[in-house]
């Protein structure tokens, strides 16, 4: 499972990243914003976006409105 984590706090997407290798998953990226998430999911798939709301340039919520109004993003089936 390929996994995207976004916060602007080095310190917490270094303790998700850690929790979720510990618990085996191994494909894991981060991105620094929503912004750059965005750019990154424009050339990669993911199957696992974790993301802050606060942060700079594009927060969470503006992060995920923009991934539904992109025509390649399918919600999850179940």
């Amino acid at each position: 499972m390929k996994i995207l984590v976004v916060d602007d706090m080095t310190s917490m997407r270094h303790v998700m990243l850690n929790l979720l290798r510990s618990i085996g998953y191994l494909e894991l990226e981060e991105a620094t914003n929503g912004w750059q998430a965005f750019q990154m999911m424009q050339r990669s798939r993911y199957d696992l976006l974790i993301t802050d709301l606060n942060m700079p340039k594009m927060d969470g919520r503006e992060l995920l409105k923009e991934i539904r109004q992109t025509t390649n993003s399918k919600p999850c089936p179940y």
